[in-house]
Parts: structure tokens; sequence; C-alpha cells
């Protein structure tokens, strides 16, 4: 086993929160990996107003997640991951594709592991209902992403919804609820 010692340990106040991070570096020069941790506060956001103001309500089960690191002049290195959806329904039938890609903040990559608190936590093969929106001035980009972080993702499984604002719902009454929200 490699011997690895700290070289640095950075803490950044950012628009997205506090950021800490250890850059790892093996005895013999080369670079392990570096872990980022992203704390921050958010606002909660009403169910019922991401129900009615996203763009798209989708539910569709998780087939691939993708870790893309972003550098921007505002942001360090970050791994966000893109996240593929097989595409089951749009609860409000307009779009037609068969998968939905949606940017959420974390991953990992060989070189760099980022973690943020507020992130939705996602699965390979879970089935899913999200709520996406696009803002491309946001840390995001020119990207869709789960509205609210996790406030906007919920877990469904054996007809049962769970999520932020959703402790154990009918599945069923849930997309219902959603549907009436999204109408008015």
């Amino acid at each position: 086993m490699k011997q690895v010692k700290i070289l640095l340990t950075v803490a950044i106040v950012a628009s997205i929160g506090i950021s800490t991070g250890a850059f790892i570096m093996s005895t013999d020069g080369e670079f392990v990996q570096v872990q980022q941790e992203i704390h921050s506060s958010y606002h909660e956001i009403p169910f019922s107003y991401m129900a009615k103001n996203t763009e798209y309500a989708i539910i569709g089960t998780v087939t691939k997640i993708t870790p893309i690191v972003v550098e921007t002049d505002k942001m360090n290195p970050t791994v966000f991951s893109d996240i593929t959806v097989q595409v089951e329904q749009d609860l409000d039938g307009k779009y037609a594709g068969e998968t939905f890609t949606v940017r959420n903040i974390g991953g990992e990559t060989r070189e760099l592991k980022t973690t943020h608190d507020a992130a939705a936590d996602v699965k390979v093969g879970e089935r899913i209902l999200f709520f996406a929106v696009k803002e491309p001035s946001s840390m995001f980009g020119d990207n869709y992403y789960i509205a609210g972080l996790k406030q906007g993702k919920i877990s469904l499984e054996n007809g049962r919804a769970s999520g932020y604002h959703i402790f154990d719902s009918s599945e069923v009454d849930l997309i219902k609820e959603i549907k009436t929200l999204r109408n008015k």
C-alpha cells in the first residue's frame, strides 16, 4: 500500500457554500485523489412550488451516471454527474425523448471526488421522479438539473414514493397530485 501525505487542505467560502478538500500525493510523487466536500445552506423549496414551476416532471429509471469535471473562473475543479434516465413518463406529456440527462453536483473521477450535502442521492437502476429545470447562469451551466437538488428527486419503488418532502406516499396519489398542481 502506498504511503500518502496531505499536501494542502483548502477551505473556500463560495456562493454555493463552504468547500473543504485535501490534495493527496503518494511518496513517489503521483497524485492519488483530491477529496472535496461541499456544505451549504439552502432554502427549502415547497413541494407545491416545484411541482407547479419546473419545466419537466419526469419518471424513469437511472441507466447511467457519468462524472464530469467542471472548472470555471468562479469555481475550482468540481465533479458533477450527468445522470441519464430512461424516460417512462413526462407528467405533462411534452417530452418526446427516450432518455433525459440531468446534471447533479457530486461525483468521482480517478483524480477528484466531490460530495455535496444537498445533492440528490441517485443510483443506477433506481426508478425516480424528478423535477428538471435549466438556468444557464447557474453552476450547472447550459444543462438541465434537478430543481432543489435533493428536494426535487423522489424515489419510486413497489408503488410507493419517498423523498425529501415525501416520506411515504402512494405513487399513484403523488402523480395525481403533481398533475393537478401542474395544470393550475
